[in-house]
């Protein structure tokens, strides 16, 4: 359905209807609840510190086969990306490359994806700091990152 169907069927019901979708909305889909949270409270702590979790959980090698979840993980910052908040979006970005960087110390090498999505966190993670022209609230952490990828072989450009 197209955005123009979907404004005049949302304008044919009331508030309390309108209101009554939001609340189905945020209760079952989680991407609602985010974006809700995150834009009417302005309080992203909570939000980065729920995917920060998450992120470890996954690239974090566990079980059996230590088998690194990678690909959910960019995933999980993609569909933040989604809510066009650029603070959440940098500060995930640049967390993934400071975890992932542990990992390549703790196990070594993955594999060339892996890397690969290192360096494709950090340019996004710069990206979104030009955004929010936040280079000095972040200079010092970029410079603790480089230092730490530089001893596991990374080489990043800030």
């Amino acid at each position: 359905m197209s955005i123009r169907k979907i404004k005049t069927e949302l304008k044919k019901h009331s508030q309390t209807e309108l209101i009554d979708l939001i609340h189905d909305l945020y209760k079952k889909i989680p991407q609602v609840k985010t974006y809700l949270n995150a834009a009417y409270t302005n309080n992203y702590d909570t939000i980065i510190e729920e995917k920060r979790k998450k992120i470890e959980r996954l690239i974090y090698p566990t079980g059996r086969e230590m088998r690194i979840k990678d690909k959910e993980a960019r995933n999980l910052i993609k569909e933040i990306k989604k809510l066009e908040i650029p603070e959440i979006t940098c500060e995930l970005e640049l967390y993934y490359v400071e975890y992932a960087t542990e990992v390549l110390r703790d196990f070594g090498y993955i594999n060339d994806s892996f890397l690969q999505s290192i360096y494709s966190a950090f340019q996004n993670g710069i990206e979104n700091i030009n955004k929010i022209n936040a280079h000095d609230e972040y200079n010092e952490r970029i410079q603790n990152i480089i230092m730490n990828a530089r001893a596991q072989e990374i080489y990043l450009d800030y």
